[in-house]
């Protein structure tokens, strides 16, 4: 098999996302988050918390390894057989350490001092092989600070191990894992790879469709009043949402750090989607006020509106609490992991709900002087306004989405985007956008979908690849009631038998079919 997993860690949402796909623990412990990647965003990596850890359980067991990922920080690293830990590795100040059952007892051999650097991201390689007279290396990027032989790094009955464990203090990106079996292709995969970037794809457009898209769905803060924090806005002002700390967030990156779907910040959009309404609470009546949603677009680099790129349905009078405003007049479409400002525009004074937090040191909403017109003309750049700076607008969205959009999110939703169908070899596929430049080497492709059942009974489940012509099906697998990551690994392209090509990749389509 040779290559057995790779993760770049870009596909989680949430920090507990890892735990449906192989992993287990990921989630606890003091400040552990998904933080912007080695490469910053889209990318992500896996930050452990101070007492915290996260295990990966393999597919099976090992007796000679190769384990390769980008780290920053102290790195502690616990290779085990069930629940004997056969050996650690750790990082001591610039010290690498080797020891044997649990650590920090029974050290065992150590690098010279200034192995580890001092901070930043390095990639750091383990090779070993376990047993009463085993041998193990270590490389951090490409350099190798230790290397022993006739080591015992064995504690239970057997030479082999089968989970691997990380604890607090560290930064993960980028990892691969090797047997030193020979794989397929020009890449066999049985050695250290060197330093290697785990890229994520996802599906960007629709090729052929069988399943059933959900649709529409809610998101923001659904404009419920908490009867408490109000804001006046005068007639004849657009309002719209600003980004909390526009170059440094997704959806689920970081620890109070990011654009909040559940407060209403303007939202960095995690898939392409057509925005349908727009939802705000109202103090009291308003029955002759005349009001447009908006969405504009946002300046990437600070964060603030450039110009209105949609404006909705026009709506005469709001109600006390809850009203929706409608884009039914134009098709409001919006781009993945790209930052929008959402809001409305009205010719008469009213009071609106917000939703007090803190700052986070940026402005969370502006308010701009822009003549209401009926009906309305896009401008071009807005014109300079005030910032209000202690509240974000309580304001909710919702959007439709195609078959590709539903399973192209950061990270897992659960029932919240899906495709489903009943139907056996009901299949969608969907073309992809990697992007790769020309000359890039390919060692593998991991293809994984999050799949569940809805009843009883056996269900099937395959991953699909297509290359030119060819369409190739990857294992059968069974469906479980509760969500999980399925996964294949493609050493080499199914449709040739030789190892992928960049122009492979780059129109590579991938989706999946139900067997049973």
């Amino acid at each position: 098999m040779a290559l057995i997993l790779c993760d770049g860690f870009d596909k989680y949402g949430q920090m507990s996302d890892p735990n449906y796909d192989g992993w287990s623990g990921a989630g606890t412990g003091n400040y552990t988050a998904l933080i912007p990647g080695r490469f910053g965003l889209p990318g992500k990596a896996y930050a452990l918390g101070q007492y915290g850890s996260i295990t990966r359980n393999l597919p099976g067991n090992y007796s000679t390894f190769y384990l390769g990922l980008a780290a920053n920080g102290t790195f502690q690293i616990t290779f085990n057989d069930v629940n004997f830990n056969q050996f650690w590795v750790y990082a001591v100040n610039s010290v690498v350490q080797v020891g044997r059952g649990n650590s920090p007892n029974n050290l065992l051999t150590q690098s010279l001092s200034g192995a580890v650097p001092s901070s930043g991201w390095y990639f750091l390689e383990i090779g070993a092989t376990v047993g009463a007279a085993g041998s193990i290396t270590v490389n951090i990027n490409g350099n190798t600070v230790l290397d022993v032989s006739g080591i015992n790094i064995q504690t239970s009955t057997n030479a082999s191990i089968n989970n691997v464990r990380f604890d607090g203090g560290m930064l993960i990106d980028d990892l691969y894992f090797c047997d030193h079996t020979v794989g397929l292709g020009a890449h066999p995969c049985n050695t250290f790879l060197g330093d290697k970037r785990i890229r994520t794809v996802y599906p960007s457009a629709n090729v052929s469709t069988a399943f059933t898209p959900s649709s529409p769905v809610s998101a923001g803060q659904l404009a419920q009043g908490n009867g408490s924090n109000w804001q006046t806005l005068s007639a004849n002002s657009l309002i719209l949402t600003l980004p909390d700390n526009p170059l440094t967030n997704l959806p689920g990156v970081g620890n109070g750090n990011m654009d909040d779907p559940l407060t209403g910040v303007a939202p960095r959009m995690a898939r392409d989607c057509t925005l349908t309404s727009l939802s705000l609470y109202a103090q009291t009546n308003y029955p002759a006020l005349k009001i447009r949603p908006v969405i504009a677009s946002i300046n990437p680099v600070n964060g603030m509106p450039l110009s209105i790129l949609y404006a909705g349905d026009e709506k005469i009078g709001l109600t006390t609490g809850q009203n929706t405003l409608t884009f039914s007049s134009v098709t409001a479409s919006v781009t993945k992991d790209v930052t929008y400002a959402l809001g409305f525009i009205t010719d008469t004074s009213f009071a609106f709900n917000t939703f007090s937090v803190y700052a986070y040191g940026n402005p969370l909403a502006a308010v701009y002087p822009l003549a209401y017109i009926s009906p309305p003309t896009i401008p071009g750049p807005l014109p300079t306004g005030p910032a209000i700076t202690n509240d974000k607008l309580n304001i909710g969205y919702t959007y439709t989405l195609t078959n590709y959009a539903a399973v192209s999110e950061d990270g897992l939703d659960g029932d919240t985007s899906f495709n489903s169908s009943a139907t056996v070899g009901a299949t969608d596929l969907f073309a992809t956008n990697a992007g790769l430049p020309a000359g890039a080497t390919v060692y593998a492709v991991r293809l994984s979908g999050a799949y569940r059942k809805d009843d009883a009974g056996t269900r099937q489940i395959a991953n699909l690849v297509k290359t030119g012509t060819v369409q190739s099906v990857g294992a059968t697998q069974n469906v479980g009631t509760s969500y999980q990551y399925l996964s294949d690994v493609f050493a080499v392209n199914p449709a040739t038998g030789a190892s992928w090509l960049t122009t492979d990749v780059n129109a590579l389509e991938i989706g999946y079919q139900v067997i049973r």
